[in-house]
């Protein structure tokens, strides 16, 4: 009996682990999002960043 709770807490801890673990790259994921969705409402606001100011000679 103590052997089988023993592996019943393994298979829980590595389960939580996993789930934290992708918890942590997910928020990283939506903090790089978060950034990169106000970068291009600066430039389609008229920011500094808009590259249709270019001319190009050929």
């Amino acid at each position: 009996r103590v052997l089988e709770d023993g592996a019943l807490l393994e298979n829980q801890r590595a389960q939580w682990q996993e789930q934290a673990t992708g918890s942590l790259f997910n928020k990283r994921a939506r903090v790089l999002s978060r950034s990169r969705a106000k970068s291009l409402t600066k430039v389609a606001g008229g920011g500094t960043l808009c590259s249709s100011h270019l001319d190009f000679e050929y």
